[in-house]
Order: C-alpha cells, then structure tokens, then sequence
C-alpha cells in the first residue's frame, strides 16, 4: 500500500516509568473510583485484601507528582529533567494503564493553582500525540482533507481509502522536509472521532504503521466517504506517524513548517480524487481541498473549524435577511459541549448548533461567525450580535417563532 516499511523490532517499553508497573498489578490500582470507595471507608482493606499501605502508595505518588508540577512551574518550564520526569510519569498512564488515576488526582489537588494545573494539562494533552520510547519518537500526524464525492442517482458511492501511491510520495515528501527518520500514513480515512481516540489506541496504530504494518486492523476505527447526488463538502482526514530521535525538535505545528509543507499537501488531495475507484469512473464527480499537515490534535481542530466555518457561511449565505437588519443571538451550552445560534430577520428565524471539540473554547466559533457576517451582510444590517443566557435564549427563541424541535421558524 505504499507504506515505509521498517524492520521488524522488539516490543519496546516507555524509558524511565516513574510508575511501577509489579505494583500497579500487585495492588490493582485499576481507577481512581476504587480508591475513593477506599479511602471514604465505604469498603475497608482487609474486606478487598489489599494491604494497609495502599493508601499511603497512591498519596505519595499524587504528592510527588504535585510537587514535581510546582517545581516545574517555578522554572517556567525550563528544567528539563524536572519535565521528563513529569511527561514520563504521565505517559506510562496513560500507555500501559489507558487511564489517569494518578494524574487526575494531581489535577484536583492542583485545582486551585491555575498555572500548574494547566501546566500538567498541557503535559497530558502532548503525551496523547507523542509516543517517547527508549531511543525514538512516535508522533501522530494528520493531514485533513475537505472531499466531496458526487455521482448519477440512485448509484451508491462510497469510498473507505485513499490512493497509496501519492500518500507515500507525500511521506517521503514530509520525511525530507522535516528531517525525520520516517513518516508513514495509513492510507484509509478517518473522521472527526479521531480526537478523541484513547492516547493507548493511538500509540499501539503508530507502532504498527512505523513497523510496516500497512493498515493496522487494531488501534484506530477508520470510516466511510458517501457520495451523493448533490454532494456536501465533508472533513475526512489521513493518519501517519512521524518518528523522529528523542532530542529532536517537533516542528510541524510551527509556521515556518507549514509553509515549508503547503506545497506537499496536494498529494492528500490527489490521493481521494484520483483514487482508482473514483478517477476511473467518468461517472463520479470528486473535489478536494487540503487543510494542512499537523500533529493530531491540532490537525483535527484545524480541519473541523474549516468544515464548521463552510457550513455557517453556507446557512447566512441563503438566510433571507429581510430589509428591517439581521439578529445573532448564541448561548453557550458547555455540558453538551455545543453553542446554539440564532439567527433571525422579520422574515424567518432559524437555528444553528457549532458543535465544540472537547473544552474547546470559543474563540474559533466567534472568529467563524465574523468572517460569515461580514462576507455575507452589509454592516448597516447587523442590528446585534450577543451571546446571552440560557434563560434569555429560549425567552427570545419564543419571542421569535423559533420551534426548539426543529430549529426553524413555526
């Protein structure tokens, strides 16, 4: 399929795990929940087996660890030895647990110190996209892909990978770029789910790519491309790994680097539109547009604030706005991670929901909405735009016609 191939190797084991693994297994420290029912006294020691120094293990792990994150803070990030032994300790959590017990215990004795707090949160958020073993770097990399895939009705079309050929040559393209020891891409597609795949999944389908396993059947779920009569623009987006030594820079987010790489990508275009399936059928109408090249979680939030930004541009582009001026009003709902938009004129009201990423704050919605605006209606017409309350929302929602069912006006 076109894949680097890399000999064959050993399993290898994370350097320096500042956790245990004999005493994780020898105490089952398996979640954070068991040892709240504990130490609350809802279970007692003797009832589970456990020996009496559990308490103390765990307490003195989510002490170190603090301490360690304050001291590191303190240096404002520069002691290097400080941070390895940090990213160390969360990285095998994550990678031989698939959880943070530890860590999330951290976090909540850091609660109330904001910058540590978010110095270890952005520890945990590097360890979920760059994999340190003994003498090498596995970073996930994504390239996103804005494709839409058009043919006769009634025909169904779909596509569930891309051409190897021009994902190696982009591979190579970015190895030579970047200075890597190898860039490998897995040639099916993937969608937005992809953020939020386990850092354990995520490590394990690096590995097998950066081995020569083609197409890991274990690891990450890859998705489907449809294609329609009246096709809609849809973020797809391609997964590799770049592995690099341990003190190597990682670089790809950085501006210069884009720039570098802006003129690679159309070989991630080029691998859906020419893809045998798609550019031997004169039936089939496919279009592309690149949106970069970037470490995981970067290029996922790229790719879905372009593919977001598209779809309300799209919605004000054919919103009726009357001659009487346009009204935005948004509601920020955090607990289904979404904001809720309101969009109305004397003419017609209607709804749209920006779904966020995770804790994704709302910078990019508000940059979106902007741009949308100003390409879309004259200054003159904008009576307001508002974020309100909940309360306010659906009072003015009512006010308005707007059935919360459907989204659009009664």
């Amino acid at each position: 399929m076109g894949a680097t191939e890399l000999n064959p190797r050993p399993q290898r084991k994370l350097a320096n795990l500042a956790f245990h693994r004999n005493a994780s297994e020898r105490f089952r420290l398996s979640s954070a929940a068991r040892w709240f029912s504990l130490v609350s006294g809802d279970l007692q020691p003797s009832q589970q087996g456990f020996p009496m120094t559990i308490e103390s293990i765990f307490e003195r792990q989510v002490s170190s660890l603090a301490e360690k994150v304050r001291l590191l803070q303190a240096s404002n990030g520069t002691d290097r030895d400080l941070y390895q032994s940090v990213r160390n300790q969360v990285a095998g959590e994550l990678i031989n647990h698939g959880q943070l017990a530890v860590v999330s215990a951290t976090l909540g004795e850091l609660c109330t110190e904001e910058a540590v707090c978010q110095r270890l949160k952005d520890i945990v958020v590097h360890c979920s996209q760059h994999f340190y073993e003994q003498d090498r770097v596995a970073s996930a990399i994504v390239a996103p892909v804005a494709f839409r895939l058009g043919g006769p009705f009634g025909i169904p079309l779909t596509l569930t990978e891309g051409d190897a050929e021009n994902l190696k040559t982009l591979a190579d393209m970015i190895k030579g770029a970047t200075g890597s020891s190898a860039v490998v891409f897995d040639n099916r597609l993937y969608d937005k789910h992809l953020f939020y795949s386990r850092a354990q999944r995520v490590y394990r389908h690096l590995g097998k790519l950066a081995d020569g396993v083609k197409q890991p059947d274990e690891g990450l779920k890859p998705c489907v491309a449809h294609g329609e009569t009246e096709p809609n623009w849809q973020m797809y987006y391609f997964v590799g790994v770049q592995v690099t030594d341990l003190n190597a820079p990682l670089i790809f987010d950085d501006e210069s680097v884009q720039r570098r790489m802006s003129n690679m990508t159309y070989n991630a275009v080029w691998a859906l539109t020419q893809s045998k399936s798609v550019f031997s059928n004169k039936q089939i109408k496919a279009d592309g547009r690149s949106h970069g090249i970037w470490y995981r979680n970067r290029g996922v939030l790229e790719g879905e604030q372009a593919i977001r930004g598209h779809r309300l541009h799209s919605l004000l582009a054919n919103f009726d706005q009357g001659v009487t001026g346009v009204k935005f009003y948004y509601v920020h709902e955090e607990i289904e991670f979404q904001v809720k938009l309101m969009i109305t004129s004397h003419i017609m009201t209607v709804e749209h929901r920006w779904k966020l990423m995770g804790a994704e704050p709302l910078d990019g919605f508000r940059a979106a909405l902007g741009y949308a605006i100003r390409m879309t209606v004259p200054d003159s017409d904008v009576v307001v735009v508002r974020q309100v309350d909940q309360y306010d929302y659906q009072r003015l929602g009512a006010q308005h016609g707007l059935d919360w069912m459907t989204g659009v006006m009664r």
